[in-house]
């Protein structure tokens, strides 16, 4: 049964709403001293300001502890019919915060999956596809992971060459016609290296752009909106 909305308010929970609404660490620590008899109010003012200080968690980058208690939420939001808190969408908010909370902990394949689940309920959600696209740019393809490899191999070869041209060809050989090569070489090295490493940057944004439009599309013909 959905939570009946009261007009009348305990003193708690007038206390909790008397916080400055962007003042999350108030609101965290009131709801954190305070939990036994939060817990105890009725549904709706329980569920209310479980809501807010679960935002409050997502906004001070405390995702551990929001992860720990979301699921929970998103449980109840669906047991009472909660759609909307304050004029959003309740279930697709938590969905979000879900899924950046899992990114922010580098928990990528969680944070793929909450995300595309989202997305497949609310393809339009704001920043879902900035957020996905993110992701999937931190799960890279072992090829990826082999140009980063070269140009780093190249950086580190660069970096020897410097070594051994300033502590030894110039200090023993300073007229050596080898030496123009030398700094070609080095040069050479340093530039090849910052092409691979761009170049392993493009694919990355690219693979994750089109991964993802291909998924929204998907799950937009799938919803007939296309």
């Amino acid at each position: 049964m959905p939570i009946s909305r009261s007009t009348y308010h305990s003193s708690l929970y007038q206390a909790f709403q008397e916080i400055e609404q962007s003042d999350y660490r108030t609101q965290v620590r009131f709801y954190e001293e305070r939990r036994r008899q939060i817990v105890n109010l009725d549904e709706q003012e329980s569920f209310d300001l479980l809501v807010t200080y679960m935002r409050a968690l997502f906004e001070l980058g405390m995702y551990g502890k929001y992860l720990q208690r979301v699921d929970l939420v998103l449980e109840i939001s669906i047991a009472q019919n909660i759609q909307f808190f304050k004029g959003r969408d309740l279930f697709c908010d938590l969905l979000y915060q879900k899924a950046a909370s899992h990114y922010q902990m580098m928990e990528y394949e969680r944070a793929d999956y909450t995300a595309r689940e989202l997305i497949k309920i609310a393809p339009d959600y704001p920043n879902v596809h900035l957020l996905l696209k993110r992701i999937i740019r931190k799960s890279q393809p072992q090829f990826t992971k082999l140009i980063q490899a070269a140009a780093v191999i190249c950086f580190i070869v660069a970096a020897a060459v410097i070594v051994v041209e300033i502590f030894y060809v110039r200090t023993f050989y300073a007229d050596s016609p080898y030496l123009g090569w030398i700094e070609s070489g080095r040069i050479g090295l340093l530039l090849l290296g910052m092409l691979v490493y761009a170049l392993g940057e493009l694919f990355l944004v690219w693979r994750a752009d089109r991964k993802t439009s291909t998924f929204i599309t998907e799950v937009k013909k799938r919803k007939g909106y296309l």
